[in-house]
């Protein structure tokens, strides 16, 4: 049973890191920053973005159970400092910060 529940975790692992609902948003140019959010916090950002007239590269995490790990880690590898924007517990930040320091 072990077994399969691991190869099922792998076959939702791949879903997470090809499915379109883990995107990147908007997005200049810029290496200097970029956004991690998900949730409520996406709909923030992206308001945030507007108001300030700011085009800011936005990886929004639709799905993360798992997370999609490659996803983030060449997300990350592209800029200098990267912003994640959740509610409450910092549980999406620990994790980019886990991956960041394999990059």
């Amino acid at each position: 049973m072990k077994k399969e529940l691991l190869e099922k975790i792998k076959k939702i692992q791949e879903f997470s890191e090809k499915n379109k609902i883990n995107s990147i948003f908007r997005g200049s140019t810029s290496e200097s920053l970029g956004i991690i959010t998900s949730g409520i916090s996406y709909l923030y950002v992206m308001e945030a973005l507007k108001e300030l007239n700011l085009d800011l590269p936005v990886l929004k995490l639709g799905f993360f159970n798992p997370l999609p790990e490659k996803k983030i880690r060449n997300f990350v590898k592209k800029f200098k400092k990267v912003l994640i924007v959740e509610e409450l517990e910092p549980h999406l930040e620990k994790e980019v910060e886990r991956l960041a320091k394999e990059v």
